[in-house]
């Protein structure tokens, strides 16, 4: 429980990084990562109590001491339009016109799950950074920005799942993501022009063995950037978030060895300057191997070629 405790107290004095949108892209999208403390008490709680007004009078409870903090993820609909689908996320979804970051995170939480988080039953806890999401040519797609809520009650509201968008919802302990040992290797594998990639990823605990939850991606980062927040060291004076954060932080890996060269040569000679720098500068580096390695590829070919030619032009003249 203080792993929590520590991460609300941290994001309520972060100031998050604000990202305006440029006029040639205006498109936004915002998303919600909500705890709740599920009672591990085994007498009944008083219901007919109002729910606390703030954070503090809701930690305060005794009952809360003795809590178990989880952190929602939702799986979305397999959906052939979508290229997000699939995916383990937390709910949210693109901007409306007029609406403010907060206000399409409450909304789509509401349309997604049937959370109402404007009821007595949640409370804001705070912002994470917002972050620029490119496609693979460097181009903007939208901003991003994550919210952070907290459940202030002890039952969670009804949930009522759009299952055009979400296919799985469930609730994961915040202590999984603080084990003091290695994480099983379960990285995501894609096959791209350039070869097969494997990104960083962890199968989350299910209460539906038939469900597998891979996180990793946008999600994978967000949430590593909460858990980076619970800062609680272990019995060996390191945070006890230490095998999952170095297992979220790491980069894709190629199964062509001259990429991964390439990405970190191109990563050492301009290196990010802030912790938000860190995918842009990582993506950029992508782009300008996948450049090199393509370009490489077409010299090589245009040699290998050549001097096949060369060896049958010479061979024809002797028969």
């Amino acid at each position: 429980m203080q792993a929590l405790r520590t991460l609300i107290q941290q994001l309520q004095a972060h100031r998050p990084l604000h990202i305006d949108s440029p006029a040639e892209q205006p498109r936004r999208a915002a998303v919600c990562a909500i705890f709740r403390c599920r009672s591990t008490q085994q007498q009944p709680i008083p219901s007919n109590a109002q729910p606390p007004t703030s954070i503090k009078d809701f930690l305060d409870q005794p009952w809360v001491n003795e809590s178990e903090p989880e952190l929602l993820f939702i799986q979305r609909a397999t959906r052939a339009t979508d290229r997000w689908s699939g995916h383990v996320a937390f709910p949210g979804g693109k901007n409306e016109a007029e609406e403010t970051d907060e206000q399409t995170a409450e909304r789509e939480t509401l349309e997604e799950i049937g959370l109402d988080l404007n009821s007595s039953a949640f409370l804001p806890v705070g912002t994470l950074d917002a972050r620029e999401i490119t496609n693979m040519k460097g181009e903007l797609m939208m901003i991003l920005v994550p919210h952070v809520y907290i459940q202030v009650v002890p039952e969670t509201p009804p949930l009522t799942i759009q299952e055009s968008e979400v296919a799985v919802v469930q609730w994961v302990p915040l202590r999984f993501f603080l084990s003091p040992s290695p994480y099983p290797d379960s990285p995501l594998r894609k096959s791209f022009m350039i070869g097969n990639v494997s990104f960083p990823a962890i199968e989350l605990p299910t209460d539906n063995e038939n469900h597998h939850l891979q996180l990793w991606g946008l999600t994978l980062g967000m949430t590593r950037e909460l858990i980076e927040l619970t800062d609680t060291p272990g019995s060996d004076g390191r945070p006890i978030w230490q095998q999952f954060v170095t297992m979220a932080r790491g980069y894709p890996r190629f199964s062509h060895k001259d990429m991964n060269v390439l990405i970190r040569f191109f990563m050492y000679i301009q290196p990010p300057k802030r912790k938000q720098d860190r995918e842009r500068v990582y993506m950029t580096s992508l782009r300008r191997a996948i450049y090199v390695a393509v370009l490489w590829r077409i010299i090589v070919g245009g040699v290998v070629v050549g001097g096949l030619t060369s060896k049958l032009l010479r061979l024809k003249k002797y028969i």
